[in-house]
């Protein structure tokens, strides 16, 4: 037979429930303390004080609809849109029909110029009970997305610069002066034009980005580099790069989608050596505040005109992570990896397809108002897919590349920019092999 519990039990377990009931008053009373001192330092038109105190609870309280509606208020008037989204995004997860919410929402997204998302917000706060200042504020926003969506900025930026310094080697080649040729069974003397040569140079570069607006949420792409270098003493090995690009760009809430026409030439000494065609597709998502994500893929065509030998059509993927931390400094990180392969486009030389894949990284970091602190590195793996016809092996890469530099801002436009950087390609086929020093001293102007 079940035991009824007894009258002593019954009670202590109401106790116990009264008890723990109590305990958590304080916890309560210390949260809704911060969301009434959020409150007050808003009123008082010191958002970016009620940010800081929010914020510092956002792990805890993230999910909270009054904590999260306080967050984003305060995260605008602190100048976060992309924090209120989140936040507000929280909240109408849980209250579809905020009206409040969708304002705010509507005016973080203005605020961040995605015009279609905060004309999409405004139009459903109004239709809900919306009190008459509000329906105003409401259809003064649409009205000024409809004027700026209409008549969407044509945007031109670019630069120019103008650096010298000192390389080491110049045509990234091997310091040996013999090799030993399995083919032949004996060692051969290395030609002198392609052993490392070091001099001193000059270098001019500019480019130029042009976006204007095809709709809404699409834009035209164009733009073009230049990058020209010559050296002090062997000008045999002056080289010009001129890169073009003519696309097209399609933005959906926090996703960017891009297509992209690119071509390049490269020239030696006056006369074309290498040229590109390709095509190039890219997606970007904005995760939260302080975090994107890339993808891309790519196919181009590289083509020698005068080694067609050495044709080869390039197939690549590839990812990048941003980051940008919240301190001082404004520092940004990002990581990014990528994959790919050459294929020959002359069966007779199947030496040169190869498998490749590699890492890059870098830093910004502003040590002050005016000088900044910048650096890159690289990691590429390649590997051929036959046996080189001379040394009678599969030639495999493996280059480093550290790049370190400062960019000091006379003023936004203009900044002086030294920079150093060490090139080491390790390579099974010693006259592959290399190792390269350069320094730089640039001044450069960014115009918009």
């Amino acid at each position: 037979m079940k035991r009824a519990p007894s009258p002593q039990r019954t009670g202590m377990k109401g106790i116990l429930i009264i008890a723990a009931c109590i305990a958590l008053l304080p916890g309560a009373a210390r949260a809704d303390a911060a969301l009434d001192e959020a409150r007050t330092l808003l009123d008082g038109g010191q958002g970016a004080a009620a940010y800081t105190r929010l914020a510092d609870q956002l792990e805890q309280r993230a999910g909270e609809p009054d904590y999260d509606y306080l967050l984003a208020l305060a995260a605008l008037e602190a100048g976060k849109p992309a924090v209120a989204v989140f936040a507000l995004e929280r909240v109408l997860t849980v209250h579809p029909d905020d009206a409040p919410a969708l304002l705010a929402l509507g005016r973080a997204h203005y605020l961040m110029g995605e015009d279609t998302a905060a004309r999409r917000a405004f139009t459903a706060a109004t239709q809900q009970s919306l009190a008459a200042a509000d329906q105003a504020a409401a259809e003064r926003y649409l009205n000024a997305i409809e004027r700026r969506m209409a008549g969407a900025s044509h945007r031109l930026t670019g630069y120019v610069e103008l650096g010298g310094g000192y390389d080491s080697n110049i045509n990234s080649a091997t310091s040996d002066t013999t090799t030993y040729v399995p083919r032949f069974g004996f060692a051969v003397a290395i030609a002198d034009a392609s052993t490392d040569k070091d001099d001193s140079f000059l270098r001019l570069r500019g480019g130029v980005d042009y976006a204007g607006p095809l709709s809404a949420a699409s834009r035209l792409l164009l733009g073009g580099r230049a990058d020209l270098r010559r050296h002090g003493a062997r000008n045999e090995y002056d080289t010009d790069t001129f890169d073009s690009y003519a696309g097209l760009r399609w933005l959906h809430g926090r996703n960017r989608y891009s297509m992209v026409l690119q071509t390049q030439q490269f020239g030696v000494d006056g006369s074309l050596n290498r040229e590109l065609a390709g095509l190039a597709l890219q997606w970007d998502r904005v995760l939260d505040a302080r975090n994107q994500l890339s993808f891309f893929a790519q196919h181009a065509a590289v083509r020698y005109p005068y080694q067609q030998t050495r044709d080869v059509d390039q197939q690549s993927l590839g990812a990048t992570w941003v980051h940008a931390f919240d301190a001082p400094g404004k520092p940004l990180f990002y990581v990014g990896g990528y994959a790919g392969a050459d294929s020959e486009q002359d069966s007779a030389y199947p030496e040169y397809g190869q498998t490749f894949w590699g890492l890059r990284l870098g830093a910004d970091y502003s040590l002050n108002q005016k000088l900044g602190l910048n650096g890159s590195f690289v990691w590429h793996d390649g590997t051929h897919d036959k046996d080189d016809p001379l040394f009678l092996e599969q030639r495999h890469d493996q280059l480093f590349d550290l790049s370190v530099g400062l960019h000091y801002r006379f003023t936004p436009a203009l900044s002086l920019r030294p920079q150093l950087r060490y090139t080491r390609n390790d390579a099974n086929i010693s006259v592959n092999d290399f190792e390269r020093s350069q320094f730089q001293l640039a001044l450069r102007y960014d115009f918009n």
